[in-house]
């Protein structure tokens, strides 16, 4: 039986329930993540705090999911795909096109997870869940800041 703070772990990781989707809920967490984007501040200093108080959550909430679920990486757990659109989107001008572009680039790389993000989740417990994604953000973004 899980304690309070594993359920919150876990809840915490499909944030809020959207890793629940039955419909691609690595999408569904990724535009959640680019909706709450739109409300972010064009703020280096907040942007950099959010994603890695993000991804440190992250780390922590998905391995009491991989846990709860005694898989690796379960599907409900969304908070890596969040985590790696907000470093994807990072700074990135709140237009339209540019944030499509970002998103349709970090879903292909997320789902395709090519060498060497793939390496990554080997990195154990949450680390292996949020790495790869938090990777492939990374890629996204220095993709998008030579097209911006």
């Amino acid at each position: 039986m899980m304690r309070g703070w594993q359920r919150a772990g876990v809840w915490v990781a499909s944030l809020g329930g959207l890793g629940r989707c039955p419909w691609m809920p690595g999408t569904v967490g990724s535009l959640a993540a680019l909706a709450v984007y739109l409300a972010l501040p064009l703020e280096a200093g907040v942007q950099t705090t959010l994603v890695f108080a993000l991804s440190g959550l992250g780390v922590w909430s998905s391995r009491l999911a991989a846990s709860a679920a005694q898989e690796a990486d379960p599907q409900t757990v969304v908070i890596d795909e969040a985590a790696g659109m907000w470093t994807a989107c990072f700074m990135l001008p709140k237009s339209l096109p540019v944030l499509l572009a970002a998103f349709v680039l970090f879903r292909i790389l997320d789902i395709a997870k090519w060498f060497p993000l793939n390496r990554l989740e080997r990195l154990p417990g949450g680390w292996g869940i949020m790495a790869d994604d938090f990777a492939a953000g990374l890629v996204t973004r220095a993709v998008m800041s030579i097209w911006v």
